[in-house]
């Protein structure tokens, strides 16, 4: 992977109704870079126009124009998704990502720039376990 001349963090946060902001370190100084809040709909076909907590835990860029961010959004329904953003250089989107049961996330990603893997887990409500949440976009 070459040197990008941005580097971009993610933290964990737990500010309700807030979204999650990026802050990127550029120069010699962090600035927040707005990143978008997720558009969710639970298994009961609830749309929510903003998910309560959305969290970024794992970060991977190719370069300064393809950087990917993975973690979760709540619905507010008792209902966790899976959260997938891609800066393009100029702006963060989200991107669609498959949920399994409802109660999923992902904790981080690779990306080599033709491919992203994320990595995460699964769980049905109520279950006492979780599996192994694979993803691939490309």
């Amino acid at each position: 992977m070459r040197a990008t001349k941005s580097i971009f963090a993610a933290a964990l946060t737990t500010m309700v109704t807030l979204g999650v902001s990026t802050p990127a370190f550029a120069a010699a100084s962090w600035k927040v870079v707005a990143s978008p809040n997720s558009t969710t709909q639970d298994s009961f076909g609830a749309v929510a126009l903003r998910s309560p907590i959305n969290t970024i835990f794992g970060i991977a860029a190719a370069s300064d124009t393809d950087i990917w961010a993975v973690g979760g959004a709540s619905t507010g329904n008792q209902q966790d998704v899976t959260l997938t953003e891609h800066y393009d250089g100029t702006a963060w989107t989200v991107v669609a990502s498959p949920d399994v049961n409802t109660a999923d996330g992902l904790a981080d990603v690779a990306t080599n720039g033709a491919v992203a893997w994320a990595v995460g887990s699964t769980s049905a409500a109520g279950a006492a376990t979780f599996q192994t949440l694979t993803e691939l976009y490309s």
